[in-house]
């Protein structure tokens, strides 16, 4: 009796062994896979994904199967342990075993180059989608994945500045050629839009191209607005091109998608909203609570003292023109007074409030230029392009408030500044009718969650 049953155990036991692994449990686990990968892992994220890594490594999964269902098991139990933050030696065996099993498969050569990328073998993740890309030229996931990688070669790998400069351009390339091929791709909108930022930042802030980042990163944001990374992106060159109400809004969209890994946004937020407030308390002070006061007539006098032509002939017009009149086809020039600086003085860029000689206040952003080159009260000539300039209508909730006792007092209606911001750098620069000094220009700098 007891023999018998402990046969027929064992019988049970080595047919639960033997039993080849369902294909329908393998299309639900690459379903899960498909629906984690990309977003922020959470707690429940990486219950799936060890849930995944468990049930498809359990007893021997391999046994019973041919080749191609072998091939789709390997690829996600290892893009399951990719989910995971650290580098997974396993999930490189698996990747591995699975390309023998289908080395033409382009989308396992993009997985393949994940894994390297985590081990920090750049070189060799790159190496491994142009063999992705010679299977299929026109794989999207591949195109995506070597723009990324391209930025990261550059940043670790390069050393000569004329071949950073070369990657980046050829990673700028490679996400349009993903766009080319399918334009509703949100990854591919977001690799264009960081290439960019990053070509922007060796190109000496080029900002043409930042602009032209924040276009791509808005596409992005359209076609995937689960991603924390691209809204704390957009938020970035937002806030550069003096766009601060739209920053804040984007800084806490990326709090809200990722509170544990991006607190920083959160700070962001913060920084952001006070500069606005800096803004509306500057001028506040400037010219009164009333455009007819005695305070606001008296400062617009001042301000209409202003030069109405630069030496040589050149016309400054006023904000009110300046805004359309800028265009590609010609330069045109303004002058502004510089009435304090409202950013930290070792920021990129510094940011000023100023004024045009009709009394009408812009937030003026300047990059590359030490604060000490821009003193309170200077007279500034601009010209446009490369400068920019554009309106910006600011809705903001003010920040919380400390009553007598200490308690922080929530506001409840959100303010609206009317503020064009004018962006400029020093090739287009003359403080006091001079260039910019040359130990005045700073090396540029931009910061974001990743450029990865």
């Amino acid at each position: 009796n007891s023999f018998c049953t402990l046969l027929v155990s064992f019988s049970f036991l080595n047919r639960t062994v033997l039993m080849p692994v369902a294909a329908s449990d393998i299309a639900a686990w690459e379903q899960t896979v498909d629906g984690l990968w990309g977003r922020v892992l959470t707690d429940e994220g990486k219950a799936e994904a060890d849930k995944i890594i468990a049930a498809a490594s359990e007893g021997d999964p391999l046994q019973g199967l041919d080749a191609a269902t072998k091939a789709r098991l390997l690829i996600v139990r290892a893009r399951a342990r990719l989910l995971l933050p650290a580098y997974s030696k396993d999930a490189e065996a698996d990747l591995s075993k699975a390309l023998k099993l289908r080395p033409s498969d382009a989308v396992s050569w993009v997985t393949m180059s994940e894994c390297l990328w985590k081990r920090d073998a750049i070189k060799e993740a790159r190496d491994v989608l142009v063999s992705a890309l010679g299977q299929d030229p026109k794989c999207v996931p591949a195109l995506c994945q070597l723009s990324r990688i391209l930025r990261a070669y550059a940043g670790k790998v390069a050393t000569e500045n004329e071949e950073r400069l070369a990657l980046m351009e050829e990673s700028v390339a490679r996400a349009k050629e993903a766009i080319g091929i399918d334009m509703n791709n949100g990854e591919a909108w977001a690799a264009l839009g960081i290439a960019l930022i990053q070509l922007t930042v060796s190109t000496g802030m080029d900002l043409a191209l930042l602009r032209k980042a924040n276009q791509a990163l808005i596409q992005a944001a359209r076609r995937r607005d689960f991603d924390p990374d691209i809204f704390y992106n957009r938020a970035v060159v937002r806030r550069c091109l003096g766009d601060f109400s739209g920053a804040s809004d984007d800084f806490e969209t990326a709090y809200r998608l990722d509170p544990a890994g991006l607190k920083v946004a959160e700070r962001d937020r913060v920084a952001v909203t006070a500069r606005l407030e800096s803004f509306a308390s500057v001028i506040q002070y400037v010219s009164g609570d009333d455009a007819t006061s005695s305070k606001s007539r008296e400062f617009k006098k001042v301000m209409a003292k202003l030069p109405l032509i630069a030496d040589g002939g050149k016309e400054l017009l006023p904000v009110s023109r300046l805004i359309s009149s800028v265009s590609g086809d010609k330069t045109v020039w303004t002058v502004l007074k510089v009435l304090q600086l409202v950013s930290p003085a070792t920021e990129q860029p510094l940011s000023y409030v100023a004024a045009d000689r009709e009394g009408r206040f812009v937030s003026l952003l300047v990059y590359r230029v030490a604060s000490e080159a821009i003193s309170t009260n200077a007279t500034v000539y601009i010209s446009f392009p490369p400068s920019s300039i554009s309106e910006h209508v600011h809705s903001f909730l003010p920040l919380p408030k400390a009553d007598k006792e200490g308690n922080l007092i929530e506001a409840k209606e959100k303010l609206t500044l009317t503020l064009p911001s004018v962006v400029t750098d020093p090739t287009s620069l003359f403080v006091n009718g001079r260039p910019v000094e040359k130990h005045h220009i700073k090396v540029p700098s931009l910061a974001t969650r990743q450029f990865a």
